[in-house]
């Protein structure tokens, strides 16, 4: 009886159907490349009211399918996809990126095809790209489990294109490898710009983790005593050991891993052109007019191009591995903000005080403007 009440209570339960919610809709189908299992799961946590089925209709109403038609699937199709594809290789957008990268990098601009087509076009247009990638298919991981989201945070700088003046510094997490927080401009390796980089992050996301593990360098220090000071706000006897882990590059293997990505992604093709400016004679990096002329010309659309591979890369789907069974899979920005059932969320809400606190005692002189970072 009660379970036939619950189902006349679901059939007759009106869907909700606002604009804020096709707006939110949309942002989660094109943007984030979710299913409509997430979606749905998304917008009730938001407070809608809808159902599985409403949701189909609303997003088919809005020209929003998940598959082209047979009859849209023809030669001309195919050949307007190879072009598209084509035409984003020559811009640096999807550099040695595989058939679901791809994809979602299609989905990101409105265009929808298949993997299959995706994988065929490719083979077309770009057969040494692919033959690169398979290269790399036989990789080993290092093995480090992580119980949910904010329980650790990898942190590390990125000096590939250091040379040419250009520096990053990024933040990954552990749990969902969602880039957290991502930093590309002129200094991004000196300990006061860290620790900008990183109040500003805990200030905009309203988030503090429960531990960060990180190289011991120099660029850490003040960052690592102000991540111990927050955390004593919540535990004033909880000691730096507990919170701030200390080791190798080779020990943070997340924020390793990542930069592996990011090189074959991003930089690895900047750092070759940059070296054939340099073997032409036409930038040294001792003179300041040539290093000045580099970032003026090139720094914003370096930034623009780094800040879409992050926006690509916590959007991906990570597949699952039969030998790494404890892997999360899925997209990183769904599991991070969105964790599964039974999965707790290990942050805390760091003190807005005790943040300006630390900024006057340590930023205070500091010229801090240049931070550059994702939501």
């Amino acid at each position: 009886m009660l379970n036939k009440i619950r189902q006349l209570i679901k059939k007759y339960t009106r869907s909700q159907d606002t604009p804020s919610m096709r707006v939110e809709i949309a942002y989660l189908f094109w943007i984030k490349c979710l299913s409509d299992k997430k979606i749905l799961r998304i917008l009730k946590i938001h407070g809608y009211q809808i159902e599985f089925k409403k949701l189909c209709i609303i997003r088919k109403s809005m020209g929003m399918y998940r598959r082209l038609t047979q009859t849209e699937i023809n030669d001309d199709a195919d050949q307007k996809l190879q072009e598209i594809i084509e035409q984003e290789l020559e811009r640096g957008n999807i550099t040695l990126a595989g058939r679901r990268s791809v994809w979602m990098h299609l989905r990101n601009m409105g265009v929808l095809a298949s993997h299959h087509r995706i994988g065929q076009a490719l083979k077309i247009v770009d057969p040494i790209g692919v033959e690169n990638r398979l290269k790399g298919v036989n990789r080993h991981h290092a093995h480090f489990i992580c119980p949910g989201p904010n329980w650790c945070w990898s942190i590390d700088g990125h000096l590939k294109l250091q040379m040419f003046g250009i520096e990053i510094y990024a933040a990954i997490d552990a749990y969902s490898r969602y880039v957290t927080w991502f930093y590309s401009g002129v200094s991004g390796k000196t300990g006061v710009s860290v620790l900008s980089q990183f109040l500003e992050v805990m200030q905009k996301q309203n988030c503090l983790p429960l531990h960060i593990r990180a190289d011991r360098g120099t660029e850490t220090m003040l960052l690592a005593e102000s991540f111990w000071e927050l955390h004593k706000d919540h535990n004033p006897d909880i000691t730096f050991p507990e919170v701030f882990w200390y080791g190798t590059s080779t020990r943070n293997v997340r924020i390793e891993s990542w930069w592996g990505q990011l090189t074959k992604g991003a930089t690895a093709d900047w750092k070759k052109y940059f070296r054939t400016l340099q073997q032409g004679n036409l930038f040294q990096e001792d003179r300041l007019e040539d290093m000045i002329a580099i970032l003026y010309t090139y720094m914003p659309i370096i930034r623009a191009k780094l800040h879409q591979f992050v926006e690509n890369w916590n959007n991906h789907k990570i597949r699952k591995q039969s030998n790494r069974p404890n892997l999360p899979t899925g997209e990183p920005y769904y599991n991070y903000y969105f964790p599964p059932d039974g999965v707790n969320n290990y942050e805390q809400i760091p003190s807005l005080n005790t943040i300006e606190s630390i900024r006057d005692k340590k930023l205070k002189n500091s010229y801090t403007n240049e931070y550059y970072g994702i939501s």
